[in-house]
């Protein structure tokens, strides 16, 4: 179910998830889902734990609500907070860019004056788009989620759905130890 959600807390590698089939006491096949470090097996991470499936659901599931609050007023307290002013146009510089693209197609600079000039914008613009506020994040899917009841829904899921349910939420889970210490939401 969290085949590439879940991270080694030592290298930050993604967890491979793992099978084992046992029987259980009335003879019925019964399969556990883990999670372990690739790591671990070429001696490349001191970090030995395994993530149970199971007990990641069952938190997930019981602590979802209120991590998808937290999220969303962290995002809406984010939005809020006053933006600083940008350094620079960065919309004038793409304009001041294609402007000087038609005056050297034109005839009327020099191979060398246009090339140094544009270097000189494109670094401005480099410069602008790396200093630039990320876009708001999209928390309609999150609300989404809260409106429901999810849990009810969730149970009535096959295993890929609940899968495709976890990745159309969940960017990354942060652990320690056997426990989930961070949820990263999408958006």
């Amino acid at each position: 179910l969290f085949a590439g959600l879940i991270r080694c807390p030592v290298c930050n590698r993604t967890l491979s998830a793992n099978v084992k089939k046992k029987t259980n006491r009335h003879g019925v096949p019964v399969e556990y889902y883990s999670y372990r470090c690739k790591g671990h097996f070429t001696a490349m991470c001191d970090w030995r734990k395994s993530i149970s499936e199971k007990k990641t659901e069952e938190y997930l599931l019981d602590n979802l609500g209120r991590l998808i609050s937290d999220e969303i007023a962290a995002v809406e307290m984010q939005s809020r907070a006053p933006k600083p002013k940008p350094r620079y146009n960065l919309p004038a510089l793409r304009e001041q860019l294609r402007r000087l693209e038609v005056i050297y197609l034109a005839g009327n600079k020099s191979d060398e004056e246009y090339i140094t000039e544009q270097a000189e914008i494109k670094a401005l613009i480099a410069k602008a788009e790396s200093e630039a506020p990320p876009p708001p994040r999209n928390i309609i899917p999150l609300k989404n989620v809260l409106e429901t009841d999810f849990r009810s829904i969730y149970s009535d899921l096959s295993r890929e759905d609940k899968r495709r349910f976890w990745l159309s939420l969940i960017r990354q889970i942060e652990v320690d130890g056997n426990d989930v210490k961070k949820v990263i939401f999408l958006g």
